[in-house]
Parts: structure tokens; sequence; C-alpha cells
């Protein structure tokens, strides 16, 4: 049984009282506490693995880590969309760089979001993401999902 008890290790509970700020935000990027999780694309004929699409996550150091559901809103709301999609592009691009060295040339997708669709600056800031690395920018796939539609389609 114990290992069942570290599953859960960070996981917190969420009430509606707990309050996020700017300030988190911020010392979310300088802090390192948003990294990513990879969910890999496999063809299911013969097994390989084809890529990945990446995941952010939040290891909050008051509230452990938190669903994407609840923090994903909260950069929106604040304007940050943006902000945390150039870092999900930056750190997908450097582990597209690490799996190169260890001899895996696997592309990685991201999801953007709905205040992405409508950055003016997005393109050139990706463009520059996969040009300072070097890479080929078919390696950096960019995804929408299809609640970003739905939604512009009932506003």
């Amino acid at each position: 049984m114990p290992a069942r008890a570290n599953l859960f290790v960070g996981v917190k509970m969420y009430s509606s009282s707990f309050r996020l700020t700017n300030r988190d935000i911020d010392l979310a990027f300088e802090a390192g506490h948003l990294h990513l999780v990879f969910q890999p694309k496999i063809a299911l004929a013969t097994g390989r693995v084809l890529g990945a699409e990446a995941y952010v996550r939040w290891l909050h150091p008051d509230y452990g880590l938190m669903p994407p559901g609840l923090f994903l809103s909260f950069f929106d709301r604040r304007g940050r969309s943006g902000d945390l999609t150039r870092f999900v592009a930056a750190a997908a691009a450097d582990t597209i760089l690490d799996w190169r060295e260890r001899g895996q040339n696997w592309p990685i997708s991201i999801n953007i979001s709905g205040s992405d669709l409508t950055d003016p600056t997005l393109a050139s800031a990706l463009d520059a993401i996969v040009s300072e690395r070097g890479l080929d920018p078919s390696y950096l796939t960019i995804e929408v999902p299809e609640a970003v539609f739905a939604r512009h389609s009932e506003d």
C-alpha cells in the first residue's frame, strides 16, 4: 500500500477560497515552478513513437500540483496566456534538442489558447524560438484545441 500513498504526493484539494495573483505567475516563471509533461504519439500498427504532445504543469509552492483547468484560465484572465505559450514553446524546443542528442528525433505538439489566435506577435515569437535553436519548424507543431473554437463560436 505505500506505493498508492505516493501517487498523491504534492496534490492538494482546492477550495474556492484560494487566491492567485500576477506575482504567482511571475514567480512560476522565475523559480521554475512550471514544467512540461509529455504524452507520446504512437503508431498503433508498429508501436513506434512518432512524437509527443506537451502539456504544462504548475507545481505551486503553496498549493502543490495545480490542475491545468484551474491555472490556464487564470493565465488567460490575467492576459498572460501569450507568456505561457512562449514558455511552453521554448521548453518544448529545448526538449526536442535534448531528445535529439539522445538519438530520438521526435517532433512535439503544443496547444495554444484562444487569445493566442489574436496575438499579432505570436508567429514571430515562435519563429524566433525555433530559429534561435536551429530547429526545423516542422518539429514544433502548433495545435488549437477544439474547445477554443467552441468558445469563439459562442462569442
